[in-house]
């Protein structure tokens, strides 16, 4: 029994397809991301909503490089993302509901909010603003995860915009938006224009509570949690309690 809905996007490519040699081309720079990144650098990549900056979230300098980058506020904390859920729970305190969650949706355009714990990582403070928890996301993009396989710790997640503009979902409009500073950006993994998606839905883990923080791509159903725990979860805004059968979701063409 699922708690949201699983955004699970397929697209058909073949080996002639423009879509598929584009991709195919992206993996061919993986590597060379993977060494930026090591280096402090700043790259852009492909997510499952639009396309994110990415930096090493353990270096603390490459972090302050990504805040100025996007004239970001320091006391903003910046989310990211994971191979699999063996790196979620060394960063974060999973209980059973968000490990449920986790397990079922991800990967997936959610971020779960979780309590920060210390780590083999060490991510720096101002990752997270100085606060006590951590966003974590697992995208549903190849480019995306087998980035951070390779990278093998995790990587900042957030939207390649400048503070307040719109999400980019192309080479071109992010070209457009950091065309005074583009110099800063050492490499884009550009796999083309992606689907205009909302960026991910964001859930806090408060103990046994769940709050919606932004509402995003996915639609919360969380029947599987029982009465007693359904009871317990604060919406901060109007959010439809639906169920997962037969929804149908645009194809993305990140994938």
């Amino acid at each position: 029994m699922s708690c949201l809905i699983n955004f699970t996007p397929h697209l058909l490519l073949t080996k002639k397809s423009e879509g598929f040699r584009k991709i195919q081309k992206v993996r061919g720079k993986i590597q060379k991301a993977v060494e930026i990144l090591k280096n402090g650098g700043i790259i852009i990549y492909p997510t499952d909503t639009c396309y994110g900056i990415g930096v090493d979230a353990t270096n603390k300098e490459a972090i302050k490089k990504l805040i100025s980058l996007k004239g970001r506020d320091f006391k903003k904390p910046i989310s990211v993302i994971v191979k699999n859920f063996k790196m979620a729970q060394e960063i974060g305190e999973f209980n059973s509901q968000a490990e449920k969650i986790f397990k079922k949706n991800l990967p997936g355009p959610l971020t779960l909010i979780v309590k920060k714990k210390k780590n083999v990582y060490q991510l720096p403070n101002i990752l997270t603003a100085n606060k006590s928890k951590i966003g974590i996301r697992m995208p549903n993009n190849k480019i995306a995860l087998e980035l951070v396989k390779k990278f093998n710790k995790p990587i900042t997640t957030t939207s390649a915009n400048i503070s307040n503009k719109p999400e980019c979902y192309s080479k071109q409009e992010i070209l457009k938006q950091f065309k005074k500073n583009i110099k800063n950006i050492d490499l884009i993994l550009d796999t083309g224009k992606l689907p205009k998606t909302k960026p991910s839905t964001v859930i806090e883990i408060i103990g046994k509570k769940l709050k919606i923080l932004r509402q995003g791509p996915i639609k919360i159903a969380f029947s599987f949690l029982g009465k007693k725990t359904q009871k317990q979860i604060v919406f901060n805004d109007k959010f439809p309690m639906i169920n997962n059968k037969n929804v149908k979701i645009k194809n993305q063409k990140s994938k």
